[in-house]
């Protein structure tokens, strides 16, 4: 998380005369070598790193993230989804969200364990209800 800090503020610093200028900065899957721990404070920690600064410099952030963690921090005004076609609406608040929520509307998932597992607990309630059948039919 510090190189974050330091890039940016070292790629900042390379501009003559910052002063009064307000920084658009993209960053793309923000979440990628962050322990999720990490991800959890990202927005604070940047919210509070680059509010400081003595030469009016305002920034703006661009965001594109799968993190929960991160969506859980971004209020739903600031939010666009997009998909493989288009921009989507979500009438689903991501703002301090549970992650399970948040992987299961805010990024319209129908489930949020992992298709191994599903297929596991399938069989498992398949026999089941095929033993449990046996049973009643006896």
């Amino acid at each position: 998380m510090i190189s974050y800090f330091v890039n940016l503020s070292n790629a900042i610093k390379d501009f003559n005369e910052i002063e009064d200028k307000t920084f658009i900065i993209l960053i793309d899957e923000v979440e990628l070598h962050l322990h999720p721990k990490w991800q959890i404070n990202f927005v604070e920690y940047m919210n509070k790193f680059f509010a400081v600064n003595n030469n009016n410099i305002k920034f703006q952030f661009i965001i594109a993230t799968h993190s929960p963690f991160i969506l859980s921090d971004i209020t739903e005004e600031q939010i666009i989804y997009i998909n493989d076609e288009d921009k989507l609406e979500n009438e689903f608040n991501t703002f301090g969200a549970n992650i399970y929520d948040i992987f299961e509307k805010g990024f319209f998932l129908e489930n949020s364990i992992g298709l191994c597992s599903q297929n596991f607990i399938k069989r498992i309630s398949d026999e089941f209800h095929y033993f449990k059948a046996l049973n009643d039919a006896k």
